[in-house]
């Protein structure tokens, strides 16, 4: 007897599966508690199964049932998969057209993103674009973005990545704070750090030599820093980029770079819209003064 779930009746079935409760998976998805337990209820009923055993303390895979949620997983992956390939078609030619989710970190979005993306428009006005300006990994394998420009050590894991330059950094304060302070004694200094949120920066390590009592206020973000610096507040280690008004610290003279890299799931790398999307942004960051190969 066939049966004609909808893939919301997975999705839902495999968030209960993920979070371990009916509430929790509610939470995820937006819906309310009756909705999931109805629909639940109507996917086992439906096909002669027991997938879950509730209780008080929320809803476990029952005995058995795990080589099925397996194989929801699996419907998961493929239709993923498919979703990801025809998200990435929409050009005719050399123009463009649909939409394009682009994630990337604030220090790009507020500075050199907006003309490169102006010029984008100009090129391929048919094309709709939503900037994602977020310090925060965004998981491509879901679509939350089909394209993410993120500086790191090296190319993405998992990602079909092309190199588009270096970010560099150094360390910057303002002119009023550098003449007050004029010790390259870092002991001596008021420094602004970022928080785990940006472990992976080569800023983190570079500030774990710091004693701790020096760093008097730490941020998410390099924006947010660059704003602290100019108010006074101490020196930061900061990409150029979002450096403007700031001058650097005389005596602190260690430069850290990260490549920069413009990349995409592999469903959708090299499809025609996202391949001419990702090559495009790459080169045109390349052109960047900031960002030039030195």
């Amino acid at each position: 007897m066939a049966h004609n779930s909808t893939w919301d009746d997975l999705r839902i079935v495999l968030a209960v599966a993920e979070a371990g409760s009916v509430n929790a998976a509610a939470k995820a998805l937006g819906l309310n508690h009756a909705t999931i337990l109805r629909r639940v209820d109507a996917f086992e009923r439906g096909r002669g199964v027991k997938l879950f055993q509730r209780s008080a303390r929320g809803a476990v895979v029952a005995d058995g049932a795990a080589p099925l949620i397996d194989r929801l997983r699996a419907v998961e992956a493929a239709v993923g998969g498919f979703e990801r390939a025809a998200a990435g078609f929409g050009a005719t030619g050399d123009a463009l057209t649909g939409q394009l989710r682009l994630t990337t970190t604030d220090s790009l979005a507020f500075t050199v993103l907006p003309r490169i993306l102006a010029r984008f428009r100009t090129l391929h006005p048919a094309m709709r674009v939503e900037l994602i300006a977020t310090n925060a990994r965004i998981d491509l394998a879901r679509l939350d973005a089909e394209l993410t420009i993120r500086p790191a050590g090296s190319a993405p894991e998992g990602l079909v990545a092309e190199p588009a330059g270096k970010m560099r950094m150094r360390v910057f304060g303002a002119r009023a704070y550098l003449d007050q302070n004029t010790s390259r004694d870092p002991a001596a200094h008021r420094w602004l750090g970022v928080s785990a949120l940006l472990s992976r920066s080569p800023a983190y390590a570079s500030q774990q030599v710091l004693p701790a009592e020096a760093i008097v206020a730490r941020a998410d973000s390099f924006v947010s820093l660059a704003a602290l610096a100019r108010a006074g507040l101490g020196l930061a280690m900061l990409p150029d980029v979002v450096a403007e008004g700031l001058s650097p610290a005389p005596g602190f003279d260690e430069r850290l770079e990260a490549s920069l890299w413009v990349a995409a799931h592999p469903d959708l790398a090299d499809t025609p819209r996202v391949a001419a999307c990702r090559r495009f942004f790459a080169a045109a960051l390349r052109e960047e003064p900031e960002f030039a190969d030195q």
